[in-house]
């Protein structure tokens, strides 16, 4: 721009300074108004038109080259922010990722940790089930057991100072009648004959366990009631 503006006042002072001038011969001489350096006007102001047109022209292309350098810029900055921007979010998308995948994992570990309380539970719970259930027959199934052994030894004639004791206790275990030990069998479902079992006490299980108070197996009472029967044979 400021070239422009040099050659209009450049242009402006040679205007200005234009004078008559004699061409040609002194046997045909002509007159014409020209500038210094003796140029005709016209061809000085044709030569600055031009000059001034192709300085504009420089000028629009600088002008062009700017606009474009400013627009690559441009759009460098915004692709860096863009990519920024999409760093910023893929970063919290995967620590989001993240965190959803420990949360799911403790609260699988922890799901994984109840079942595991629990089959425990459960199994607990079948084993002492189980030993309440068999509990009561601890007593007789050992006097049985003792008095299988004692009657091995009358056979081979070496027996034991107790085993006549060892095979009374055992006979009235295999033999004798024991409600207290009957009725939690059959309350467990390990003896099913309802109807021998009311012949042989009278009453049902049901109404036995009612009168010892049974609600639930008592091993003190059982072996005072073992040990009062004994006392009375």
């Amino acid at each position: 721009m400021a070239e422009v503006l040099g050659g209009k006042r450049s242009l402006a002072r040679e205007v200005q300074s234009f004078t008559r001038m004699q061409i040609r011969n002194s046997v045909n001489p002509k007159t014409a108004h020209a500038n210094h350096p003796a140029r005709s006007l016209l061809l000085s102001m044709l030569e600055m038109e031009n000059t001034i047109l192709a300085l504009e022209r420089q000028n629009a292309d600088q002008d062009d080259a700017l606009k474009e350098e400013r627009e690559a810029r441009h759009e460098a900055l915004k692709a860096e922010r863009q990519a920024r921007e999409e760093a910023i979010k893929a970063e919290r998308e995967a620590r989001e990722e993240a965190i959803k995948a420990e949360r799911e994992a403790r609260e699988e570990a922890i799901k994984a940790e109840r079942e595991v309380q629990r089959l425990a539970t459960e199994a607990l719970c079948r084993i002492t089930e189980e030993v309440t259930m068999l509990r009561p027959l601890k007593a007789t199934a050992i006097d049985i057991r003792q008095r299988f052994f004692a009657t091995f030894r009358r056979k081979q004639d070496s027996l034991q100072v107790d085993d006549q004791l060892i095979n009374h206790c055992g006979n009235l275990r295999a033999h004798a009648g024991d409600v207290v030990l009957d009725v939690c069998l059959f309350k467990n479902h390990l003896i099913c004959s309802d109807k021998t079992f009311s012949t042989l006490y009278g009453v049902s299980w049901v109404q036995a366990e009612e009168l010892l108070g049974m609600l639930v197996y008592s091993p003190t009472l059982y072996k005072t009631i073992c040990t009062s029967n004994r006392d009375r044979q």
